[in-house]
């Protein structure tokens, strides 16, 4: 298990060294997460090879709840990350611990990623649970991942204690990375939504 843990935690590392012409992400949505980039969907890349440390090389495996993303170029300032997260989690998630002890815990949906060009998850996204789609086809509808969505009103990313949620990362991938685990603000629930959206315009001064 430990060996497993060291090469995880090396992968990712790795993992976010972009490859020439593109930038590659690795994220994680509790439970899923959708990326786009520009307004365009960034599909999971489970053959993208990974090497780590130890000059084995192997490939993420396709199960992982981290997934590994390549966009078809980098990235430029004034480009917009979209994420679309959704959770099958129970709003309450018990947990045993050990001793045997059971803890009913929030069952939060999140998000936590790291990019190859610096960015990553933090109280700088802008994230919504308040997002609704149009039920019919509209030509004037402008995307909320798109360039020229409007989204200055979108609250920002609230960030989610580091011991909210147990059952996260048991293999320690994201403990040598400074990305946050983040969501949507919500108002009064014993839990947050189980779908919110996620926007990261990069800066002009880079990440």
């Amino acid at each position: 298990m430990a060996i497993l843990r060291i090469w995880l935690a090396a992968a990712l590392a790795v993992a976010i060294r972009a490859a020439a012409g593109a930038d590659v992400a690795v994220m994680e949505g509790d439970t899923a997460a959708e990326m786009y980039v520009n307004g365009v969907y960034t599909r999971v890349d489970n053959a993208l090879p990974i090497l780590p440390m130890n000059n084995i090389r192997v490939q993420l495996a396709s199960g992982h709840t981290v997934k590994v993303y390549k966009t078809t170029a980098s990235l430029q300032p004034g480009d917009v990350i979209g994420v679309k997260v959704t959770s099958m989690r129970p709003e309450v998630q018990p947990i045993t611990d050990p001793l045997g002890e059971l803890t009913n815990y929030s069952g939060y949906s999140g998000l936590i990623g790291a990019l190859s060009d610096g960015t990553m998850t933090s109280e700088a996204w802008k994230c919504t649970q308040d997002h609704v789609e149009p039920e019919a086809p509209d030509e004037a509808y402008i995307p909320w991942h798109s360039k020229f969505f409007k989204g200055d009103d979108w609250p920002q990313a609230v960030l989610q204690p580091a011991d909210c949620c147990p059952w996260r990362d048991p293999k320690k991938a994201w403990v040598h990375l400074n990305a946050q685990w983040i969501s949507a603000p919500w108002y009064g629930n014993y839990t947050n939504n189980r779908l919110f959206y996620c926007r990261y315009k990069i800066p002009e001064d880079g990440p």
